[in-house]
């Protein structure tokens, strides 16, 4: 079933968390703002040609308007995806998932991790709420 803003709300309200594992910008910023709307928390993970990412967003916490305001304006031609990039990026997704569940270690909340697999390296990103104004939201 493909999101929309007409079906998401429906679809997200039975579950406490939601994992991101859309293909595209735009269905991200869908299930990030109606996490942040509906106050559910969103595992985040993406992954753009040989870099990937992971966050959790949890409610009244930053988010992926906070750190990139609105939907990045990428050229389709730069698409693509390392896939080994996507292996990794889906094994930190599924921990940050089971640490939430279990009540137990460091959550990746207001904090992105990034990983770069050309040169097989992290790092940590501070991400800072951001008033909704700046957020890209009325």
């Amino acid at each position: 079933m493909r999101l929309t803003k007409e079906n998401i709300d429906e679809i997200i309200k039975g579950y406490d968390l939601i994992a991101d594992c859309a293909d595209n910008f735009e269905t991200r910023f869908l299930a990030n703002d109606a996490c942040v709307k509906a106050k559910k928390t969103l595992i985040h993970g993406a992954v753009f040609q040989y870099e990937g990412q992971v966050m959790v967003i949890k409610p009244d916490e930053p988010c992926l308007r906070c750190l990139f305001g609105a939907v990045p304006d990428v050229p389709k031609k730069e698409l693509g995806v390392f896939p080994p990039a996507v292996g990794v990026i889906a094994s930190l997704m599924a921990g940050e998932t089971v640490k939430l569940l279990l009540g137990k270690g460091n959550i990746l909340v207001g904090q992105m991790l990034i990983y770069d697999a050309l040169k097989t390296k992290f790092r940590k990103v501070a991400v800072r709420n951001q008033p909704k104004k700046k957020r890209g939201w009325n």
